[in-house]
């Protein structure tokens, strides 16, 4: 499924930098959302993910 570009996501940076989770990302998933998942890179250890019915978007290095 391609990504609809005409709604600006906010970014909320990487994931891996937060001391917490967002409120945003929080409500997101009590609502019983299921954010989208995109490799960015071919190991799939880099990820954006995102809420368009949100309204954001964060990335994940599941490296470190």
């Amino acid at each position: 499924m391609e990504r609809a570009e005409a709604k600006k996501l906010v970014s909320l940076g990487w994931a891996n930098d937060w001391d917490r989770t967002p409120a945003l990302v929080s409500a997101c998933y009590a609502q019983g959302h299921r954010p989208w998942r995109d490799a960015l890179n071919a190991a799939g250890t880099h990820e954006e993910v995102y809420c368009e019915a949100c309204g954001y978007k964060f990335r994940v290095d599941s490296s470190d």
